[in-house]
């Protein structure tokens, strides 16, 4: 069960955190949503997916890790098997919550992760925040900031029906198969074709590369099937 807690010194100024990735701190995850800003370095290492979301039918960026819901594929060994992490992964098990009229970086402080004997301390002896935390505060600011310009993506591109549903049908090394459905692309076809306007105010609003980085990332469902068929081996 996640318990966020507002973070204060008074309180939690002997906690540590566990920065390592492991699936006992639910890192086994299939999708992690991503911000825009993040595309540029996504894009050399996952497949980006939109899902939709079921309270708000919005659009959501997500990276794949997996083919089912708690197969992180890149997680080898408490080890993040890529050059970048997405910050959706960093962050844990921090967030920023709204507080009275302003916002507050609250802690999950049942999270396994959390602990008084390991991992980096949250606060130095004179109480100010650590470089650790000031870094986490950072990554949860740029998260707060990127929703909603992640949001505005994802609605436009529908706005000028550029987004298909997929499914992806695979088999594996052992003969086994998964038919992944729920996840969401951009018609290439259809982005091609776009003109006028509506090719002038993707290309404004910077949405137009983001598309065009999204479209090539989509090469490494064929490293992801490979990394299944890797684990399916008892291969690292």
């Amino acid at each position: 069960m996640v318990n966020q807690v507002v973070l204060n010194h008074e309180t939690h100024g002997d906690l540590r955190v566990a920065t390592y990735p492991s699936p006992r701190f639910g890192d086994d995850i299939g999708m992690v949503g991503v911000i825009l800003r993040e595309y540029q370095r996504l894009v050399a290492h996952y497949p980006i997916f939109f899902r939709k979301n079921s309270e708000n039918g919005r659009f959501e960026p997500g990276v794949l890790l997996g083919f089912g819901g708690a197969e992180n594929l890149y997680l080898i060994d408490e080890r993040w098997d890529a050059a970048y992490v997405p910050l959706h992964v960093q962050r844990q098990p921090f967030l920023i919550a709204p507080v009275g009229e302003g916002h507050a970086v609250t802690i999950d402080i049942d999270s396994p992760r959390v602990s008084k004997e390991n991992g980096e301390a949250l606060f130095a002896a004179d109480g100010r925040a650590t470089d650790y935390l000031k870094k986490v505060t950072s990554v949860l600011k740029e998260l707060a900031e990127g929703t909603s310009a992640a949001y505005a993506y994802g609605a436009k591109l529908a706005e000028f029906e550029l987004i298909e549903s997929v499914r992806l049908d695979v088999q594996f090394v052992d003969h086994s198969e998964v038919k992944l459905e729920g996840l969401y692309t951009i018609n290439a076809d259809k982005l091609q074709a776009l003109a006028g306007e509506k090719l002038i105010e993707l290309r404004d609003l910077g949405f137009l590369q983001l598309a065009y980085f999204q479209l090539a990332s989509l090469g490494h469902v064929a490293g992801l099937v490979a990394r299944k068929n890797r684990r399916i081996s008892g291969l690292k």
